[in-house]
């Protein structure tokens, strides 16, 4: 699989165009082409030099002469040239403009964008407010929120979306996040974000205020043509310290760079894509990141294997993990050592054997242990069950392996395991029916037998991710109602965790022990406070982060828990677990959750809540749960 391809766009700003030509614009996208660039910016708005803004309307707007770019602009591009071309919305930043113009200004732009097919519409926030007036700018982002949101809701079947530009500061940030929140969640996830580096960036140290831009919805990062510095050559060079901070955004996917401002360096504007260039190249993912790399964008509903048959490509996915096999193969290994003599006999159940990866790995933990091993695989999914027969056949001919067609919970024998082994955990641990699943088998069980896993625990932290929450909203359908996205919000999914901004130290949740002695309920209730990071002035909390540790035998474990993920394991990707409304704190806040698992005699479920501050979330399932038939 090839790595993702360098994407950088350009903005030249609202100076006047380079050619003389009627069709400028073709010779411009043409030139900007062949420098190296991807996509193009281009203002939208008329020319405003010389107009008194305090006195002007919308009427006395219209009549002024038409934009540059309009002129010849059905013979400039061709339809799908236009769209590698997005609008600014220029000149918003004059003091004088009227709310009711502003919003006249974002309706024409989105006129002309959905006229000639371009892919944005992008305006400058911090260009709009003043920081020294907290108060002032606050009002002022609401009200363009109020415009943005209006404009999303009269083009919701338009497929232009809208990119906001705000610096990388904390002030940005804050920004961004008041209209983010202001405009609310939308279908079709079309409202994202600039993050800019000013000069102040230049040497600053990679921090929380960084790294939490992660859970934005990044189109691209912009670097104005100021920010670079003249190399020995005369051409743009980033300083050693932007250029560490530029190559810390590189987990980010899909990660696109803007460059803006005039040329003014030797080389012209394809000079500036070499340091970035040079950026993209210094960190060429490995083999695991490549594999990875399009998970990124992936929001997954989890398992459900009592109910659905897993494919062939997902038993493959499992397989590949370079961590996971070895360690339960380490477990089985240790078990036969220490529990069982030399010379005796073990009987190893696998319990939802798939294609067999847990009977390898079987096999190989008891080349070492002098004894006889007999070995069952149990699988109830009927394709998966073809291919164990034919590789009890072909692969594991030499070896005392009986493949069982049957639902681990069903199936009725004399015979019993000393060693029962299983691979049903979900990403949150017990999220896909593992409790339900191998109390189910207990009886299969020895009465001094043991299982591995032998426990598991799952772990909670409250994550800000707005491109999470977006992707959830984006689930939603037109024409929808509130009950369609609370279907949405109230269930779980399953995601990288590159998306995610943790906001506290991960805390245990939920724990289970195997075997289930007595088979006790396996319905839980837990409840976790959280301090929000204090070095942050706001955190905005959109969801949790839901993940799990697990004993598999011994001190032998396998985690993806935070503070002790199995080094080099991805098969479990964590879970996301959403807020329907995003809550706003203050850094170094306290932060309480409870929530539940309960059980019925049919299904299992969720619901969680922050007292006080949210409702409460898939209350008797309605929205979403597990099933156990």
């Amino acid at each position: 699989m090839e790595t993702a391809p360098l994407i950088v766009g350009l903005y030249r700003g609202n100076a006047a165009p380079a050619h003389t030509s009627l069709l400028w614009l073709r010779e411009e996208w043409r030139e900007n082409l062949g420098n190296g660039y991807n996509f193009t910016l281009i203002p939208l708005l008329k020319e405003l030099d010389g107009q008194d803004v305090a006195t002007l309307d919308v009427t006395a707007y219209d009549l002024l002469p038409q934009a540059a770019f309009t002129r010849k602009a059905h013979q400039a591009l061709r339809s799908e040239e236009w769209r590698s071309i997005g609008g600014v919305l220029n000149g918003l930043s004059r003091p004088g403009l009227t709310l009711e113009l502003v919003e006249h200004l974002f309706n024409e732009a989105a006129q002309w964008t959905k006229y000639l097919g371009m892919h944005s519409v992008t305006f400058d926030l911090d260009a709009l407010t003043d920081n020294d007036d907290k108060e002032g700018s606050e009002k002022l982002v609401c009200s363009y929120a109020g415009i943005v949101a209006r404009l999303l809701q009269k083009s919701q079947y338009e497929g232009f979306h809208i990119w906001v530009k705000t610096s990388l500061t904390e002030a940005g940030w804050r920004k961004w996040n008041l209209l983010r929140n202001t405009v609310a969640w939308m279908p079709k996830d079309r409202l994202h974000v600039l993050p800019a580096f000013t000069a102040a960036d230049d040497g600053a140290v990679w921090n929380e205020t960084y790294q939490r831009w992660f859970a934005e919805s990044i189109q691209a990062l912009v670097l104005n043509t100021t920010l670079f510095q003249t190399g020995t050559d005369g051409r743009p060079v980033l300083s050693p310290a932007l250029h560490q901070l530029c190559r810390a955004f590189l987990p980010y996917h899909p990660l696109k760079w803007l460059v803006e401002g005039p040329c003014l360096h030797k080389g012209g504007y394809a000079a500036y894509c070499a340091p970035l260039e040079a950026i993209h190249n210094a960190n060429r993912p490995g083999k695991l990141d490549t594999f990875l790399l399009y998970s990124s964008d992936e929001l997954l509903r989890p398992m459900q294997p009592l109910q659905d048959q897993l494919h062939s490509s997902n038993y493959e996915f499992f397989e590949q993990d370079p961590v996971k096999y070895l360690q339960y193969e380490r477990a089985m290994a240790a078990a036969l050592r220490e529990r069982h003599r030399e010379g005796g006999e073990v009987v190893l159940m696998v319990l939802g054997a798939g294609r067999g990866p847990l009977v390898d790995a079987a096999i190989r933990a008891a080349d070492a242990w002098p004894g006889r091993l007999r070995l069952f695989a149990i699988e109830k999914n009927p394709t998966a069950l073809v291919t164990l027969r034919h590789r009890a056949q072909d692969d594991w001919a030499m070896h005392n392996v009986t493949v069982v067609g049957t639902d681990m919970r069903e199936w009725h024998t004399a015979l019993r395991a000393d060693i029962i082994v299983s691979e049903l955990l979900g990403s949150w641990g017990d999220n896909e029916l593992s409790p339900e699943c191998l109390d189910g088998a207990s009886d299969l069980l020895k009465a001094d037998g043991i299982s591995i896993p032998q426990s598991y625990t799952s772990w909670l932290v409250p994550v800000s991710s707005a491109r999470l929450h977006n992707k959830v909203a984006a689930c939603v359908q037109f024409p929808h109602t509130e009950l369609d996205a609370r279907r949405y919000f109230e269930s779980t999914f399953v995601v990288k965790r590159s998306m995610m901004f943790p906001l506290a130290a991960e805390q245990t949740c939920f724990s289970f022990e195997h075997p289930n002695a007595g088979l006790a309920s396996n319905a839980r209730y837990a409840e976790c406070r959280f301090q929000l990071t204090p070095t942050l002035q706001q955190c905005t909390v959109h969801g949790f982060c839901g993940t799990f540790s697990a004993r598999l035998y011994g001190d032998i474990y396998i985690s993806i828990a935070q503070a002790h993920h199995s080094t080099g394991m991805f098969c479990w990707f964590p879970l996301f677990i959403p807020l329907a409304v995003p809550l706003t704190l203050a850094g170094g806040s306290m932060l309480n959750l409870q929530v539940w698992r309960r059980v019925s005699a049919t299904r299992v479920w969720y619901e969680w809540l922050v007292p006080g501050l949210s409702v409460i979330h898939n209350p008797g399932g309605r929205s979403s749960s597990l099933g156990l038939h």
